[in-house]
């Protein structure tokens, strides 16, 4: 037993691109849907924003927190 663990979550599908984008934050600030093919990037991983109470004077705001950090590897096969 260690203090880590790794994880490895695949995705998959029309639509992967756009629910992995809900969860992951590259450390480039750049977007998944813009990365090349076969390769790795350093990323965070967020919960899903969850409502805030922003007390009586204001809207209730939305807040993702950084739970682990990983790699992310965009893999298409169309463009092989």
């Amino acid at each position: 037993m260690g203090e880590g663990g790794i994880g490895i979550i695949r995705i998959s599908g029309q639509n992967a691109t756009t629910i992995a984008s809900k969860l992951v934050r590259l450390r480039t600030n750049g977007s998944l849907d813009t990365l090349p093919t076969h390769t790795l990037h350093l990323a965070d991983i967020v919960s899903a924003p969850h409502p805030e109470s922003a007390g009586d004077s204001g809207p209730s705001m939305t807040r993702e927190h950084i739970i682990d950090e990983g790699l992310v590897v965009y893999i298409s096969w169309e463009e092989l």
